[in-house]
């Protein structure tokens, strides 16, 4: 059920039982629906409404409790004083104001004047009498609900029941049980606070509606959450548009309570109005089970009995006691069941929101916090130990972990797991999670105080992963940066391995931009201080390199000699994903030889080594590599195999330049068999991703091929457009190669032209 259909279930009186039950936590906006019906009763024919409440604690004083029969009186006041139409109203003439003279006192016997009681009786039965006791008072109530309620319908609405005196709870199951037809009762109530306004003994009003219930006399509606739409527009209304883009934040911190969603702040304080009534909701509780729930929040909004025994003296019999007081009493938390949180299967628990949580971390000292998190810590260390890399498990518990570390102010420990988790997640191609980490990390080191040999270690591992990433994502000025900083930092702090790992990025991206004679500086530069100290993997990067520069300028046998002997050092140093890429390499020089049976051996035995989750970008080059041997055959079926598997890898990690690269090969192979139109497609595919990514290399292959491909349908003007875009984006990179090949090409079709 909408808010909005419990407006109109409410607003319709034949949709009520005689007393209907509503109920919400505080700020859920039960007083806020309740005057909407009010305002839509009043307003309807031969119906007469009336709104009450009941008094709320003043001082930490529940005087509601001993007000009696408070909430009835204004509901009486309310009708005397109606409109004429009211049948109530009439009875003013003679009652006046005395009929709401009551004198409340201590008790469950109420006094009035002998005169107003008289002259009720008078109305009903012609008779006087006096009351003395609780019962003559309760049948002059009931007396006075019948006579206005016989021409017309009455509806009374009390709102904060949970509030509400004993008498007026026993009047209301007493005016239920009459069976008056016209007399409906709304009757509003938190739960929480019936669970807890009575130091512990239960609220007559629990019982009043389990009675009532088993008399079929009542019903029970609990008001919803706002909806997405609804949180939408109250978003738009109290906070603006701008506020609107943090729609899952505030839904998050309300949890489809109103009051929170229009008291949200996105900093770390509560805005005064939803402290208020978060603070209202946590006086309930007593000091030991505050106390626990401070130290729980230590853990996160989610908690677990198995952190929490740790941080506590506690057994766990009362902990688990405590929590289902916290749930059941106060509402405050939620049970989540058995959960695989950590290593260990343990009892989950929840805040009921994000304020509940924010005011109970915010209870904490500063000193208090520090402790609490170095605890929480420690059981979280112990639990990752546990767990193997590969588990689910191991992100979550390590996420946690670096945030426990950085809160008890063990910074290095938090950048160390923070770059562990980015790796690792780097590894599966996460890019948002991978980056996520880094942004982790970074902040870890912001707060390190005394900078030492191992920070600096953690900041060259860091300046490493952030390269990998930009170089991968082809945010290549941001790479370049990076080198750079690694490059002076690692000889600053006499890191030379680090050192000429950066030397091998550089020339990498030299690569990507475009400038051959750069690649052959860098990658010399770091060959000599490889060789100078024994590093085998700066050797094979550096030659790898090299390779890759003699390659662009079309020196093939120089490039094959070089890809050899980088595969003979991945031989030695014995890494599965090394020895494919130096394969891939090599395999890719036989391409250019026209030697196809050899280079396909080199691909197939490429695969070998490398596998769908370990290796996806890897194996993905190595299959479409195989492919483009297969085309050369003639194997235009197993080409098609091996690219469509290839394309599957690279849209998995989300390789824009795979994947487009791809689509470039099967508009190859569709141009080849005829398939003209499918050629096209993937041609515009990867044309628009090239120009997207700003890979040039990328993008000269691919207009070369959507020119050759009109050139098929006979489009001279526009093939030879194409040609030379292609041919001007090579030349920029020194792609002699594709240079050459597209001249010919041009030179071609010119002459065909003319």
């Amino acid at each position: 059920m909408t808010r909005a259909q419990l407006l109109d279930t409410l607003s319709v009186t034949y949709n009520l039982s005689p007393v209907t039950f509503i109920t919400g936590d505080a700020g859920m906006g039960k007083s806020t629906i309740l005057r909407q019906v009010e305002q839509v009763l009043q307003g309807a024919e031969s119906t007469a409404c009336v709104f009450a409440d009941c008094s709320s604690p003043v001082g930490g004083m529940d005087i509601g409790s001993v007000e009696s029969l408070h909430p009835w009186i204004t509901a009486m006041k309310g009708l005397v004083t109606a409109s004429s139409k009211s049948s109530a109203h009439r009875l003013a003439t003679d009652l006046a104001m005395a009929w709401i003279k009551f004198i409340p006192i201590v008790g469950d016997v109420i006094e009035s004047t002998i005169t107003t009681v008289g002259i009720v009786k008078k109305h009903n039965t012609g008779n006087a009498e006096t009351p003395v006791s609780k019962e003559h008072v309760f049948e002059q109530c009931i007396s006075f609900f019948k006579t206005v309620a016989e021409k017309q319908s009455v509806v009374v609405i009390i709102d904060d029941a949970h509030w509400a005196d004993d008498s007026s709870v026993n009047l209301l199951f007493a005016l239920a049980r009459c069976g008056i037809p016209n007399l409906k009762c709304i009757v509003a109530y938190r739960p929480h606070d019936v669970a807890t306004s009575r130091n512990g003994s239960e609220h007559p009003l629990a019982r009043t509606e389990r009675e009532l219930n088993r008399y079929q006399l009542c019903q029970h509606i609990e008001v919803p959450p706002l909806s997405d739409e609804e949180l939408t527009t109250l978003i738009g209304e109290v906070h603006g548009a701008s506020d609107a883009t943090q729609f899952d934040s505030i839904k998050k911190f309300s949890n489809g309570n109103p009051l929170l969603a229009a008291g949200w702040t996105n900093s770390k304080t509560l805005s005064p109005t939803v402290e208020a009534v978060v603070h209202e909701q946590i006086q309930r509780c007593d000091r030991e089970l505050k106390e626990l729930l401070m130290s729980a929040s230590s853990e996160g909004e989610v908690f677990t009995s198995l952190v929490l025994r740790s941080l506590t003296s506690h057994t766990p019999l009362h902990i688990a006691s405590l929590l289902r007081k916290a749930e059941s009493d106060h509402g405050l938390i939620r049970a989540l069941g058995k959960r695989e949180q950590y290593a260990t299967d343990t009892q989950a628990y929840e805040f009921t929101n994000n304020a509940v949580y924010r005011a109970f971390e915010k209870s904490l000292g500063q000193e208090e916090s520090v402790l609490l998190h170095q605890a929480v810590a420690e059981v979280l260390a112990t639990e990752f130990a546990q767990l193997e890399r590969t588990e689910p498990a191991w992100m979550n518990t390590g996420s946690r972990l670096a945030v426990h570390y950085n809160l008890a102010h063990q910074h290095e420990q938090a950048a160390r797991l923070s770059i562990e988790l980015g790796t690792r997640a780097w590894d599966l191609f996460a890019e948002h999670e991978a980056l996520h980490a880094v942004q982790q990390a970074e902040s870890a080191l912001s707060k390190v105080k005394r900078v030492t040999d191992s920070i600096h270690e953690v900041t060259i591992a860091l300046l490493e992963l952030k390269i990998r990433i930009f170089v991968f994502t082809r945010r290549v000025d941001e790479a370049h940066q990076e080198c750079i900083a690694l490059r002076e930092l690692a000889l600053k702090t006499n890191h030379p391995e680090a050192a000429i790992n950066a030397l091998v990025r550089r020339a990498q991206l030299s690569s990507m931009m475009g400038f051959p004679d750069d690649v052959a500086l860098f990658a010399h530069q770091a060959l000599d201080e490889s060789l100078a100290i024994g590093y085998a993997n700066g050797e094979r990067g550096s030659i790898s390199m090299l390779g890759m520069w003699h390659e662009s300028y079309g020196r093939i046998t120089d490039a094959l000699a070089s890809f050899e002997r980088t595969l003979a050092l991945a031989q030695e140093l014995g890494t599965p994903a090394l020895i494919a890429n130096s394969l891939v390499n090599i395999g890719r020089q036989r391409t250019y030889l026209k030697e196809h049976q050899a280079a396909l051996e080199c691909f197939m035995k490429a695969v070998e080594y490398l596998d769908d989750d370990a290796h996806p970008d890897a194996l993905a080059k190595a299959l479409n590599n195989a492919g483009i041997s297969l085309k050369e055959m003639g194997r235009l079926d197993e080409a098609a195999a091996h690219f469509r598997r290839a394309l599957g890898l690279h849209e998995s990690i989300g390789d824009k330049t795979g994947y487009s690269s791809l689509c470039t090969n099967l508009g190859q192979l569709f141009l080849g068999t005829d398939r003209l139109s499918e050629a096209m497609e993937y041609f515009e595919t990867s044309i628009a991703i090239k120009r997207e990514i700003h890979d040039a290399y990328g993008l000269s292959f691919a207009l070369y091929s959507k020119g050759l491909a009109l050139a098929e349908q006979k489009n001279v003007a526009e093939s030879l457009e194409y040609l030379n875009e292609a041919l001007q984006c090579a030349t920029s990179i020194g792609e002699q190669l594709i240079v050459d090949e597209v001249e010919r090409n041009i030179r071609e079709i010119e002459q065909w032209k003319s």
